[in-house]
This record gives structure tokens, C-alpha cells and sequence, in this order.
């Protein structure tokens, strides 16, 4: 019984290291621009894994702000042109 017990509890703590190590992987990856434009737009849930993913990485990753600050203001005309 003992045995059983222990195997039980290393198999759910090594399903937890997996889980929170996957978490964090995933706030460091960028988020791409139809992720970016939904959250703009409301269309992620509040508290759902996706919308505390986008706030994450926007708290620290520059590139992904710059991306998010150009869908907020829109795109410039030029980039609408076509040449």
C-alpha cells in the first residue's frame, strides 16, 4: 500500500513539473498577430490560459509590445498601398 501511495504521489508531482515547466515555455514564445488582434479585440476569455499568456508576455517581451502598440493604432497607409 505504501508503495502504491508513493508511485501515486511521484507520478502526480512529476505531471506538475511537467505542466508548470510547459507554462513557462509558453509565456517566453511570441504570440502571434491573430492571437495579438483578439486580444485587442475581447474576443479571449478573461482567465483563460491563452489571455494570461498575452498579458505575461507583453509585460516583458519588447517586440511583442511594439506589435501589439502597431494593431492598437493601426496599420499606416503606405502598408495598405499596393505598389
Amino acid at each position: 500500500m505504501t508503495t502504491y501511495i508513493l508511485a501515486a504521489t511521484a507520478a502526480m508531482m512529476a505531471f506538475l513539473v511537467w505542466r508548470i515547466g510547459q507554462q513557462i515555455i509558453l509565456t517566453y514564445q511570441h504570440i502571434d498577430e491573430d492571437t495579438m488582434r483578439n486580444f485587442w479585440r475581447g474576443r479571449l476569455p478573461h482567465g483563460t490560459n491563452e489571455y494570461r499568456r498575452v498579458i505575461t508576455h507583453l509585460g516583458h517581451c519588447e517586440q511583442c509590445q511594439a506589435l501589439f502598440d502597431q494593431i492598437r493604432q493601426g496599420k499606416p497607409l503606405e502598408d495598405h498601398l499596393i505598389t
